[in-house]
């Protein structure tokens, strides 16, 4: 059900650039990319709750000079059962508002984030923004993601990559104006890092089916396990010279019975953040394993 025009909240994306610059189509697209970021983030806080409710971002004006493009966030939810004794509608509006501002301002003068404790850090400033806004009153409040929070931010990041140094990008709302910081960086593998509490590792022989070798010996091989592609790393110096000098006849849909290592990342409660996967010895090439027999084998 899509709520009445009375429920919203309205934010501004500005973006301030330098004129008579090189390419500059790089204004539209960072533009585009930052609002599809913030979407992304009203999505991941939405998710705190158990109840289905979608944000959806309408344009309201775009206007000259600097680039400021003006947008309305309409909520709406599925569950209106669960939501009918609730007037939720305006403090989830003030939450997502609040909540955005509260990250972005955060965000504002680091260049990193270096430890799990600056995100908890961030996460315990939204939980007291659901306090404020009465937020918790929806059914089964909780934590959102971390992972999908800090995924969420890296795009953020990344949409600013584009721009020049002398431009800049603000977001503006009820709460004030908050500049997005270009000098911040989060990459895959720092989030990875923030979120992991231990690795697990254990090597096992597996009979793995090729499906995109590795031939400029640069890359990582794509192989069939267990129904799905994995991405591996194949360590076996002298196997894979023999195979980049052709003295070893492989195609796709060949298999390697290979001794794999393989690496769990698993965080505070013990799930999987990331897994990796590092052959470390190729013992023998098996043309075109039929699928029936390689389930088999594995």
């Amino acid at each position: 059900m899509l709520l009445s025009t009375d429920h919203y909240q309205i934010f501004e994306v500005k973006l301030s650039y330098v004129v008579n610059s090189k390419n500059p189509s790089r204004i539209f697209k960072t533009m585009s990319e930052i609002i599809d970021s913030l979407y992304e983030i009203d999505k991941g806080l939405l998710d705190y709750f158990s109840v289905k409710i979608e944000p959806e971002f309408l344009l309201e004006d775009i206007l000259s000079g600097s680039l400021r493009t003006i947008v309305r966030t309409i909520v709406s939810s599925v569950d209106d059962e669960a939501l009918k004794e609730l007037d939720w509608k305006k403090f989830v509006g003030s939450f997502l508002v609040k909540a955005k501002h509260r990250i972005l301002k955060m965000l504002e003068d680091k260049k990193e984030i270096i430890s799990i404790d600056e995100v908890q850090q961030i996460e315990g400033e939204i939980l007291e923004i659901a306090q404020e806004t009465d937020v918790q009153r929806l059914p089964n409040y909780s934590p959102g993601s971390t992972q999908r929070f800090l995924v969420n931010i890296s795009r953020l990041s990344n949409a600013t990559k584009s721009l020049l140094p002398g431009d800049e990008i603000f977001y503006i709302s009820p709460e004030g104006q908050v500049t997005i910081n270009k000098e911040f960086n989060i990459s895959p593998e720092s989030i990875q890092e923030l979120l992991t509490n231990k690795i697990v590792r254990s090597e096992v022989e597996l009979i793995l089916r090729v499906k995109k070798p590795d031939y400029l010996g640069q890359s990582m091989w794509d192989l069939h396990y267990e129904g799905r592609t994995i991405q591996v790393k194949i360590l076996d110096w002298v196997w894979l010279r023999k195979f980049h000098s052709r003295e070893i006849d492989l195609r796709p849909g060949d298999s390697l019975k290979a001794k794999v290592e393989i690496e769990l990342w698993l965080d505070s409660d013990n799930s999987m953040v990331a897994e990796r996967y590092i052959i470390t010895e190729v013992l023998d090439v098996i043309p075109n394993l039929p699928s029936i027999q390689q389930k088999f084998f594995n």
